[in-house]
């Protein structure tokens, strides 16, 4: 997955392996302070930092456009894919918290 992630924005902005694989790291650590490791990578995945672009993806699937958004916006600098990798990256966090909570109850109050 990270393979077609890398072509993808290669073609747009021109990243070669390294940066790409440098670029994906700084991603990832940000989603991971931001979310915390529960809502970002899948049980029993430990690849992370990533050495290069054929290794297997630390994240869920979902979060790979947004990260493809913020290496772009890393390479170049355009504001629109850091805005972009703002709000997919919330998206796909919802959808990751939702689908965890699903079938989930409040308790009550208890102290």
């Amino acid at each position: 997955m990270l393979k077609t992630l890398f072509e993808s924005v290669r073609e747009r902005c021109g990243v070669s392996k390294r940066e790409f694989a440098r670029y994906f790291n700084a991603s990832v650590s940000l989603l991971r302070s931001k979310y915390g490791d529960s809502y970002i990578t899948a049980e029993g995945t430990d690849a992370f930092p990533i050495a290069d672009e054929c290794s297997p993806s630390p994240v869920y699937d979902i979060y790979l456009d947004a990260i493809g958004d913020n290496i772009e916006f890393l390479k170049t600098g355009k504001e629109s894919a850091r805005v972009d990798f703002l709000a997919k990256s919330e998206y796909a966090y919802r959808t990751v918290w939702r689908e965890r909570v699903k079938d989930s109850r409040v308790k009550g109050d208890r102290w």
